[in-house]
């Protein structure tokens, strides 16, 4: 079977293995030498990972996953389907567990990395950043937040040196919403002392055209607003201290305030936020 398999041609070969899934590519790298050697070719590795978005790979999201070789990406996708396996079992295997603090009441959970874990807490609203070591967490940062304002969520990124956290939350106030940006230098950072978060922007949105989304890459922060003509999308460079407004003419259910940051529209976003 596999010998009048090898007998198509490559390009037939390439369309059928363009077919399979990530666990359909690992199995077939293990039948034989030369069915190994097809699946070390990394455009089929691209193509099938770009539709295969369920795998939690170990992959930093500064790093274009299309620039990443085969061997590279057979690894990451091992490992990610043998975690993914691991929690679908009935009894999954839990290797370590760390109480982190007496954090009640929380609203919102977000992993930086592998270390750094970023808190709000509704009751008594706070946003907080842990570094999780081993069976320890220390608290590098913490704000309280105003009572005036009830926290909605909140978006949070690690630049690429891991040195600063950048948090985008969405309140409401009294007018409308509000968007509050804080950053924390981890260099900064103390068993002893927390630092405060720093605010390094902020912007209200009036009624009715409320702030209902965030997110954060790098410097930028991404802003979906509900609009009455069309949604809009609001790019803010904390950096320049700059923004701009974007009109999105697409129906409001297409609009996904995530998929708009894929590698191209991340750099014209902030070629357009530093130019203006």
């Amino acid at each position: 079977m596999v010998s009048s398999i090898l007998a198509l041609p490559n390009d037939i070969l390439l369309a059928i293995f363009l077919q399979l899934s990530a666990p359909d590519l690992l199995h077939l790298s293990q039948v034989c030498r030369v069915l190994h050697e097809y699946t070390l070719d990394s455009y089929l590795w691209h193509q099938v990972l770009s539709r295969q978005t369920d795998l939690p790979l170990n992959i930093d999201p500064y790093v274009d996953a299309a620039e990443l070789s085969a061997p590279i990406l057979q690894k990451a996708t091992r490992d990610a389907l043998r975690i993914d396996n691991n929690w679908k079992r009935h009894n999954p295997q839990i290797r370590q567990m760390t109480r982190i603090g007496d954090i009640e009441n929380i609203l919102q959970m977000q992993l930086l990395g592998s270390q750094y874990l970023v808190i709000l807490r509704r009751h008594l609203p706070s946003l907080s950043v842990w570094r999780v070591i081993a069976k320890r967490a220390v608290l590098c940062a913490r704000t309280d937040l105003e009572d005036s304002t009830t926290p909605l969520r909140f978006a949070a990124s690690l630049d690429s040196r891991k040195e600063q956290i950048l948090l985008a939350l969405i309140s409401t106030i009294k007018s409308g919403t509000q968007l509050s940006a804080y950053s924390v230098m981890l260099s900064d950072e103390s068993d002893f002392s927390p630092a405060s978060l720093k605010m390094v922007y902020n912007i209200s949105r009036v009624d009715p055209d409320p702030f209902y989304e965030v997110h954060v890459y790098s410097h930028l922060i991404a802003i979906g607003i509900h609009s009455v003509l069309a949604p809009q999308l609001l790019i803010v460079n904390t950096v320049a201290k700059t923004r701009c407004l974007v009109h999105l003419h697409l129906p409001e259910a297409s609009l996904e305030i995530f998929s708009l940051f894929s590698s191209d529209v991340r750099h014209r976003a902030s070629h357009n936020c530093s130019s203006n």
